[in-house]
């Protein structure tokens, strides 16, 4: 394993003029990263246990706005069953009492029309609510893969690697 060192890029490219900070070993640097990352993402983790958390959260929450579009499409399903029976006893019946049936026939129509939208919003929700449970469930098994992953990163190079992929910028206040 060969020595490097991290060093600030004002510092390397104003030759020590504009900084003066001591450049911190690399070796050391990315082990204690390593070993931060690889507790961030072990099952026993606090982002593990939050992530099982969320995940049971969006169950739950889900629930009642599933019966509710259950409800909804049943009285659509009981709206449209009525409409059926007013066509059907108007046929029978002739034009006795039509003006009240048409007028009931209009009322569930516009009741189905405003239980049509709900459904439709309703529908957007648990669409919503299904994809975010899929992304935590999705970052779930990445984050475990990933622990996995770690454990079999032996060379410096896929350590270092691995390190880069989840380490953008880091910070150090020279002491």
């Amino acid at each position: 394993e060969r020595n490097f060192a991290y060093a600030c890029k004002m510092m390397l490219n104003s030759n020590r003029q504009r900084c003066n900070v001591k450049r911190i070993n690399g070796n050391f640097l990315d082990d204690l990263v390593w070993e931060q990352i690889k507790v961030l993402t072990s099952d026993k983790s606090e982002l593990a246990k939050q992530l099982k958390e969320v995940q049971g959260n969006f169950e739950s929450d889900e629930q009642p706005v599933l019966k509710e579009l259950e409800q909804m499409k049943k009285r659509l399903s009981d709206n449209k069953q009525k409409q059926k029976n007013l066509i059907n006893f108007i046929a029978n019946n002739g034009s006795k009492m039509s003006d009240h049936a048409n007028e009931q026939y209009r009322k569930l129509e516009n009741s189905n029309k405003e239980i049509s939208s709900k459904i439709i919003k309703l529908e957007e929700v648990v669409a919503q609510s299904e994809q975010a449970f899929a992304n935590f469930k999705d970052l779930a098994t990445r984050l475990s893969e990933f622990s996995a992953a770690l454990d079999t990163q032996t060379t410096f190079e896929d350590k270092r690697y691995a390190v880069r992929q989840v380490i953008e910028y880091a910070e150090w206040d020279g002491k």
